[in-house]
């Protein structure tokens, strides 16, 4: 009998024959729950990686969230101009706003309402809105159209269509668009300061901004101080305990405001408008330092710029049986293992790093990406059930139990668990799966239940591991990997009866296994890191009758040594692939929902 350590060595050997190394280290996590408090806990993820951030200070970056927390608004560089884009959290889908080029040094607002968005048009010079429904710019204030042709730093929109901005150059404080479109002066700037990034209060008649000296980006984080416009009587103050530029107050009763990359927080009391109690640092990842924006949505979620670091990027791609590539035009993105659909015009994929992933789906119609999951845990093998189902392997990112589930392909309704247990599950095509007990050793194959929910029944577990089943589209027979003979090799049985047969396909080594789409040849990656193909006769029994090398794999990304590292286009003329992309440092949007619950955590509010 072969024990758990020689089966974990031989595991360990077929992942070496099909990624190419050894896994580097092992990731352990602290399991212990927070204390239960009432407070909902802190969810983050990232979003949209732009692939060519802007480094010069001419390009300001801005963005914003709906008061419903569903919604962002960012720019995207776009040469001396930005683009404005929209990401819908609720379906996952993000488009550019037609028509909105903003210019390069000019931040877009959002009105509180969220009905409208307000830019300075980098093409037209005319400061401009947009229905956040669609439609075309309307220019805004035709006398300020006329006597300005300085681009706008800053917007901000207050309640019953207030907006407060900024000249880029001109120095003069902050002004209000009155609506016959002349500015009238809300602050005065003393020689040598600018004030920047105003706010206004929801509650009550207050606006608050930033102030800075006119001197280097050190000097300039180290000399800002921020203060509150009493917009009735025009009286100023400043909150002297602390510099900082972009104020905003929350809902929860905090102010939040920024220092060189980082937003810290303090509690407010609004009766007298200071800062109350201890400053607290809560995040330390914003972009671009100094004038980072961020936004908060009225139901407590935050969006964010953050400088990404150098990380490995992959390519989706399909290459036929020659080796020929022709990529699909997906943006790069950390992918995982992909699967075409029935009707070859979408890819469901795992995005993101292996412990903190979601299933998207990609449609190379338009090149679009949804995201189908929002759980940022463990996602991988994702497989189409048919045109209207996918299902994959869904598990914390601790991996205490991964389990396979299903989504509708639409995104609607919830996640379905399909199974019920703690051990490793990892799906494949039909029916079966491997399930390894003791995290990847002791790997054996097992059945779906029939009800969702259930145990599975073990139908192949002698003293070697068995894994990678797969099942033939015409259900009759099962594809696995073994290493009864010492390293893993290909085998086939009978299905459901797995007694009646037992048949070796490969002879120097093999992983990945994959049936063909009609049946007819089994295509694996045997040691040397080729692509097989195996020619399959089923006439009155099973029969290899050829095995042809197809291409090299070395220079491909399999993300998981022990699952589907490769999927096949339904005419099975081609294998859907990950390449990797060029390393390369991006700017991502982070998005913290939870976020009042942390603030709570950090600062309890009494009142």
């Amino acid at each position: 009998m072969i024990g758990v350590s020689r089966k974990l060595t031989v595991i360990i050997g077929v992942a070496t024959m099909i990624m190419g190394a050894v896994l580097q280290s092992i990731i352990t996590w602290d399991n212990k729950p927070p204390p239960n408090i009432g407070r909902k806990p802190l969810r983050q993820f990232d979003i949209n990686p732009i692939r060519e951030p802007a480094t010069s200070p001419s390009n300001f970056w801005s963005l914003a969230i709906s008061t419903d927390g569903q919604r962002i608004y960012y720019s995207v560089p776009n040469g001396s101009s930005n683009e404005v884009h929209l990401h819908d959290l609720g379906t996952g889908l993000e488009q550019p706003l037609e028509g909105v080029i903003v210019e390069g040094q000019s931040k877009f607002g959002l009105s509180q309402n969220d009905k409208w968005l307000y830019f300075w048009n980098a093409e037209s010079k005319l400061l401009q809105k947009i229905s956040t429904t669609g439609g075309k710019p309307i220019s805004v204030g035709a006398s300020y159209e006329r006597k300005k042709n300085q681009p706008i730093n800053f917007i901000a929109l207050g309640p019953d269509g207030q907006m407060a901005l900024t000249d880029a150059n001109t120095h003069k404080g902050l002004s209000r668009l009155t609506s016959g479109g002349d500015l009238e002066v809300l602050t005065q700037e003393e020689p040598g300061t600018d004030h920047s990034s105003p706010w206004f209060s929801r509650t009550d008649n207050k606006l608050l901004f930033g102030i800075y000296d006119q001197v280097g980006p050190t000097e300039m984080a180290e000399t800002s101080r921020m203060a509150i416009l009493q917009l009735d009587t025009g009286d100023v103050r400043v909150l002297g305990r602390q510099g900082g530029l972009a104020p905003t107050l929350t809902p929860s009763g905090h102010l939040l405001f920024v220092q060189g990359n980082s937003l810290w927080a303090s509690l407010f009391d609004h009766e007298r408008d200071e800062m109350v109690g201890d400053v607290v640092l809560v995040r330390d990842d914003l972009f671009p330092p100094l004038f980072a924006p961020y936004s908060v949505s009225q139901e407590g979620t935050l969006v964010h710029y953050r400088s990404a670091a150098e990380q490995k990027l992959y390519r989706l791609v399909l290459v036929n049986h020659q080796g020929k590539e022709a990529d699909l035009g997906a943006p790069p993105r950390v992918y995982g293992n992909p699967s075409m659909s029935p009707d070859g015009q979408r890819v469901a994929v795992p995005i993101g790093e292996m412990w903190s992933s979601d299933i998207w789906v990609y449609r190379l119609k338009d090149t679009s990406l949804m995201r189908l999951t929002f759980e940022q845990a463990h996602f991988m093998q994702p497989t189409w059930t048919d045109a209207d189902l996918i299902t994959f392997d869904f598990g914390p990112t601790n991996l205490t139990s991964l389990d396979p589930s299903s989504k509708q392909a639409n995104g609607m309704g919830d996640l379905l668990q399909l199974t019920k247990g703690s051990s490793w599950r990892l799906s494949m095509r039909g029916p079966v799966l491997m399930q390894c007990d003791q995290g990847i050793a002791n790997c054996d194959i097992a059945r779906l239940p029939g009800t969702t929910n259930g145990q599975v029944e073990l139908i192949l577990n002698d003293a070697h591991n068995e894994m990678m089943p797969d099942i033939s589209p015409d259900g009759r027979w099962l594809a696995y990997l073994s290493d009864e003979s010492g390293r893993s090799e290909l085998y086939v049985r009978p299905y459901p009866d797995l007694n009646q047969g037992k048949w070796q396909v490969s002879v120097e080594g093999a992983g990945a296994p994959r049936w063909s789409p009609d049946g007819s040849a089994l295509y694996f990656i045997n040691v040397k890191q080729e692509m097989m193909v195996a020619a399959i006769d089923t006439e009155g029994g099973f029969n290899v009758t050829t095995r042809v090398t197809l291409f090299d794999v070395s220079n491909y990304h399999f993300p998981m040594f022990f699952t589907t590292v490769f999927n096949m286009t339904p005419d099975g003329q081609q294998f859907l692939m990950v390449k990797p992309a060029a390393e390369q440092a991006g700017v991502q949007i982070q998005v913290v929902m939870n976020f009042f619950d942390e603030l709570e955590r950090l600062l309890p509010n009494s009142k």
